[in-house]
């Protein structure tokens, strides 16, 4: 939701949503309305991955389990880091994961790398992703997917992923 004032800024946050309204220049972190505070993205992304912001994992993590599969690790400018655990309800009947959700969990680091980038509210999606696969990923599985920014321009981005077996 998009607000014009601290009273619908309030409203939103009783929602649980987090947002930010670059004509009024007010950012929803952690519980409180701030007033003329610059877009700090590093700290929005550092408030999900420390668990202390309102917001929600979207419906598609819901749906398909990422949201207790995923734990959000480390942030930079340009680079997020991710734990992923491969749970059964994303696999084949052989237990081997299916290749189109390494893709989401690829672009889901992705853009949370690309994020990091932002200097101001903006919008952004994924224009072309590929994957190579170098070995079968099982259930039960852990990785740690890192993702960085190779290249940024006003309008498109290359971001990096690589998935790391964690022992």
């Amino acid at each position: 939701c998009l607000h014009s004032s601290k009273a619908a800024a309030s409203q939103c946050l009783a929602k649980g949503a987090m947002d930010y309204n670059a004509h009024d220049k007010e950012t929803i972190l952690t519980g409180t309305v701030e007033q003329d505070m610059p877009y700090d993205v590093i700290a929005m992304i550092q408030a999900i991955i420390d668990g202390t912001s309102p917001g929600q994992a979207p419906p598609f993590a819901k749906t398909m389990g990422l949201n207790t599969d995923m734990r959000f690790t480390e942030v930079s400018h340009g680079r997020f880091v991710l734990i992923w655990t491969i749970g059964r309800q994303l696999s084949h009947h052989d237990e081997f994961v299916q290749g189109g959700i390494v893709s989401v969990v690829a672009d889901t680091g992705q853009s949370m790398a690309f994020w990091s980038t932002s200097t101001e509210a903006e919008t952004y999606s994924t224009a072309d992703l590929s994957t190579r696969f170098f070995r079968p990923m099982k259930v039960g599985d852990s990785f740690r997917v890192e993702s960085i920014v190779i290249n940024r321009s006003r309008r498109m981005g290359v971001v990096e992923t690589r998935f790391i077996g964690v022992d």
